[in-house]
């Protein structure tokens, strides 16, 4: 019998770290069809159709697309091509969360989480996976996290929202007199809501502000003073602002990617940039109406503050107020609205890679949101590593520790160690002594053999299109060492010999070889590593005085080594987030046998 197929798709996919993990899953006769990733850099779509159309033989697409163009949705779906979608992965970019670094005011990835919902509110998943750094946790005390469970549940079923209304106006007879403006006003809110997705701005709703106003003025102001006072004007003017709320976003869009492109960051632009981009902010140009409507201090005029008010709260929002005006007996309307709530997170969850088969402590935060309808997911995936038998440095690399600074090698050594004395485990780093592999030969015959037959490693040079003739065979794919000065290799020697940076920082000052760097970390071979990020120089091999290659990144981060990384091996500066060389692929991604353990937890529990 063939195995029921699991679609998925792969957003901010970078190297693929939860693709390869999602293929890797299998149970119960289940599996995943990989059908789409997307990003908006061009080796990572390189390195996508190398691996995936070219080496694998599948017919997954590629969508190099920025999530927040306005019609990525739209374009999305039209390459799905009506495929319904069973799982969505993906991880807003680190930097707009990561406690690290300074953070940048209006920088457009902050708005990547929401947009990333709203695809989510479109396609309908079963299952969907948010991946993130650790210090989401911590950003704003705690509070920012908060927030990102509350608007996962608070996602709402449109196709419930007629059932709701008409709920509601069969019971409009039972609303206080004050309270019935007011009820109208959440009902043609709700209304607009029905055929669109999540926006903060709705242009059907500003529609029915602008025609009280109108009623309004008409009623209760002389025609001359309606034309002519600055903060009628300004409301009027700030509601034709907000019904043509697209045009302003692609404005902000426009702005956000030119101050980017310019690295205008930290320099006497910056400043007026964020202010003109704060101004046309929905909140700055909602604020403006409000303090007008406060200015005029007209009564008539409470019922449009009230409107504005409405129009601003999030549609889940808006439901719950609605019950609460609603004078009902039973609990009906309440029930509905309980119900249309789509999805559901209890929590966040704690992944450390190396709990998963992975040689290294990466702290990972996870959300698995379930679809009304699916089993929730309460528990994090079991860990398949005791704390004891965790995968270590030298099983991961012993076998690539020949390569010497400048070095560059193609094909496996034979003067390597040959392992034999290694752990043998299963393919999720769990022990097996009797049948199991090393996981170096697990990296080396791949974890994907089962499923395909991978007879070549392909690399592309980026120059032409993907075809046979530009595609050059390598049995061991990056494994090239950078060329270190005779300084750099004395330096990192003297690290070596006193164990640490901190310990060497006195003899380097001695021998002339001292750095301003802030940190090196040497690798102990009988222990898990770090966090690998995307710049090798931070990492000094435990046995070479050189930093590591970009397979042995690999290794530490649980690829295949049939797992080609494409295009620059590196670049330096402002370049690097631009080019994404494959060293910022590596450090990037999700580890895929910790990707490999939460696409096994969704095979457990979906329908």
């Amino acid at each position: 019998m063939s195995n029921k197929k699991i679609t998925f798709i792969d957003l901010f996919a970078g190297a693929g770290g939860f693709s390869e993990g999602f293929l890797q899953a299998k149970k119960d006769g289940k599996e995943y069809d990989f059908l789409l990733a997307s990003d908006i850099n061009k080796n990572c779509e390189l390195t996508h159709r190398v691996r995936y159309n070219e080496q694998l033989g599948l017919k997954t697409k590629f969508l190099r697309k920025d999530i927040t163009d306005p019609d990525f949705i739209n374009v999305l779906q039209d390459e799905l091509d009506g495929e319904s979608i069973d799982v969505i992965t993906g991880g807003p970019p680190c930097q707009s969360f990561s406690l690290a670094g300074r953070r940048r005011k209006f920088d457009k990835k902050d708005k990547l989480f929401s947009k990333y919902l709203e695809v989510i509110e479109v396609l309908k998943p079963k299952y969907f996976v948010m991946e993130n750094v650790s210090g989401l946790k911590n950003k704003e005390g705690g509070r920012f996290l908060k927030k990102i469970i509350e608007r996962i549940n608070s996602i709402v079923d449109r196709s419930e929202l007629d059932d709701i209304i008409n709920t509601a106006e069969q019971l409009r007879h039972t609303i206080k007199n004050e309270n019935k403006a007011a009820f109208d006003l959440y009902i043609q809110r709700i209304k607009s809501e029905k055929n669109n997705s999540s926006t903060s701005f709705n242009t059907e709703f500003v529609t029915t502000l602008q025609k009280l106003l109108k009623d309004l003025t008409a009623k209760h102001i002389s025609y001359a003073k309606s034309k002519n006072n600055e903060e009628i004007n300004t409301i009027r003017h700030g509601l034709r602002i907000l019904s043509n709320w697209e045009q302003l976003k692609e404005i902000n869009r426009s702005v956000l990617n030119f101050k980017s492109a310019c690295d205008i960051d930290n320099d006497n632009f910056e400043a007026g940039f964020n202010n003109f981009l704060q101004f046309i902010d929905g909140q700055s140009i909602t604020n403006h109406i409000q303090n007008a409507i406060d200015n005029l201090d007209f009564e008539h005029f409470s019922l449009l503050k009230k409107g504005l008010n409405i129009f601003l709260k999030p549609l889940d929002e808006c439901l719950n107020d609605l019950v609460e005006i609603v004078e009902e007996t039973g609990n009906t309307l309440s029930e509905k609205v309980k119900n249309a709530s789509l999805y559901h997170v209890e929590k966040e969850f704690d992944l450390y890679a190396s709990d998963y088969g992975v040689p290294q402590e990466r702290h990972r935060v996870i959300f698995i949101a379930s679809k009304k309808g699916q089993n929730k997911i309460t528990n994090k995936p079991t860990p398949t590593v005791l704390s004891q038998n965790k995968v270590t440095i030298k099983e991961a690399l012993h076998d690539l520790e020949t390569l010497k600074s400048g070095g560059h090698i193609k094909e496996y050594s034979t003067n390597s160690t040959n392992g034999q004395y290694l752990p043998k485990r299963n393919i999720d780093g769990s022990l097996n002594k009797k049948n199991g592999k090393t996981y170096s030969e697990w990296s080396r015959e791949g974890r994907l053999l089962e499923k395909y037959s991978i007879e070549e490693n392909y690399y592309h040079d980026g120059r032409g299109k993907i075809n046979s003739a530009n595609l050059n065979r390598v049995k061991l794919p990056n494994h090239k060492a950078s060329n270190h000065t005779a300084d750099i290799i004395k330096r990192l020697q003297i690290i070596q010999k006193n164990g640490s940076y901190d310990n060497a920082k006195e003899e380097l000052k001695e021998k002339g070889v001292s750095t301003k760097k802030r940190n090196y970390n040497l690798l102990d071979p009988n222990s898990t590593s770090p966090t690998i990020v995307t710049l090798p120089d931070d990492f000094i091999h435990y046995k070479e005085p050189r930093a590591l290659s970009v397979r042995e990144m690999a290794r530490l981060q649980s690829f295949d080594d049939s797992f080609v990384f494409q295009g620059k091996r590196t670049t330096g500066g402002s370049r690097r987030k631009h080019d994404v060389p494959q060293y910022t692929l590596v450090g990037n991604a999700v580890p895929p046998l910790m990707a490999r353990a939460i696409a096994m937890q969704i095979l457990t529990n979906i329908d």
